[in-house]
């Protein structure tokens, strides 16, 4: 055969690097190659809290040699809820924080959603409209989302009078980046005109806000 083999001595057995970065080793049977077992994560767990996707990894031939691997992922984004207890609202249109919050805790892109129910109670006498609006804040920039979730509007003969109340859920959902740990939160506030009625209540009761990662 032309040609010669630096990598073989003489004798014809195969020649190890002894540098301590090679792992093979030479047993009187042969070279002994190192075998590498990987493993996954637990399902629903994760190494860190940067870390979105689980990898698992299930040998599936055994003690054979040489051995085979099913290699798979799963999402495992991180996410949380937050409620928080019934707040009052005063007839001045400012936003209420409510404790529903929630913090953000990693950079990334979450969609986030807050709910509530709203309620105003008022004794129409002549005439009233006042509404009460849901919405989601960040802590340190300020409103990112609002809606309506109920009104009582009347106008009524002079002299005449009565009590009423309307309430309305809603829900207000907008993606948020973040470089993490910003705070989101779900606001309330009453706005309009009372006249010559009278606030009863004006609520955001069940607050929630609701988050989770949807990308890096």
């Amino acid at each position: 055969m032309a040609g010669t083999d630096s990598s073989l001595a003489s004798s014809g057995t195969p020649a190890v690097d002894p540098q301590a970065c090679n792992a093979l080793t030479l047993s009187p049977a042969g070279l002994l190659v190192p075998r590498t077992v990987p493993s996954g994560i637990a399902p629903g767990g994760a190494i860190a809290a940067s870390r979105s996707v689980d990898i698992d990894v299930t040998d599936t031939g055994g003690k054979d040699c040489p051995d085979t691997w099913q290699v798979g992922a799963r999402l495992t984004p991180v996410n949380g809820e937050i409620g928080g207890a019934q707040i009052g609202l005063p007839l001045t249109g400012q936003w209420v924080a409510t404790g529903a919050a929630a913090v953000l805790p990693e950079p990334g892109v979450y969609e986030v959603t807050a709910t509530g129910r709203g309620q105003v109670c008022v004794h129409v006498a002549p005439n009233v409209n006042a509404w009460v609006s849901l919405g989601l804040q960040i802590d340190g920039q300020g409103l990112i989302g609002f809606d309506v979730v109920c009104q009582a509007q009347y106008a009524l003969n002079a002299g005449a009078s009565m009590q009423t109340c309307h309430s309305g859920q809603g829900a207000i959902t907008r993606r948020v980046q973040t470089a993490g740990g910003i705070v989101v939160r779900t606001v309330g506030a009453l706005s309009g005109n009372i006249a010559s009625g009278t606030l009863q209540e004006a609520t955001i009761n069940n607050p929630y806000v609701f988050f989770h990662k949807i990308s890096d």
